[in-house]
């Protein structure tokens, strides 16, 4: 009996600590950090500004004009029991501004919907440096 419960422990034990070093390499911040657009060459950098978060493209291999653009500033959590958030969007080359929203799925990854944009979605990445 001893031994099960042993064995059933350290399994728990186990399981935890891998949640625990997922969660750390991602942070406490389930947005913050680099995504790449699920099926493009496109990357942006999410990070927590006094105004809520904001995105920059670091890379498009198809535009790279547009690194360094931000596409979405100002977004805050709009629900406490789902990954959801909102905020502002701009479309590239005018002064138009839309509205921007953020899911998570259970999978992690992130869906966006910039109106006017359409939507994209986008898998956690590994840091990389801007590319023009």
């Amino acid at each position: 009996m001893v031994t099960r419960w042993k064995g059933l422990c350290l399994l728990v034990l186990g399981l935890a600590s891998g949640l625990n070093v997922a969660l750390a390499q991602q942070g406490d911040d389930p947005l913050n950090g680099y995504w790449k657009q699920v099926g493009e060459s496109v990357y942006i950098v999410i990070t927590l500004s006094e105004g809520g978060y904001e995105a920059e493209v670091m890379r498009n291999d198809w535009a790279p004009g547009l690194v360094g653009t931000k596409i979405f500033e100002n977004v805050l959590s709009v629900s406490n029991k789902k990954p959801r958030w909102a905020g502002d969007t701009f479309t590239v080359g005018s002064n138009e501004s839309g509205k921007a929203t953020l899911s998570l799925d259970r999978s992690g990854e992130l869906r966006t919907r910039l109106k006017p944009g359409g939507r994209a979605k986008w898998k956690r990445t590994d840091p990389i440096e801007k590319r023009y």
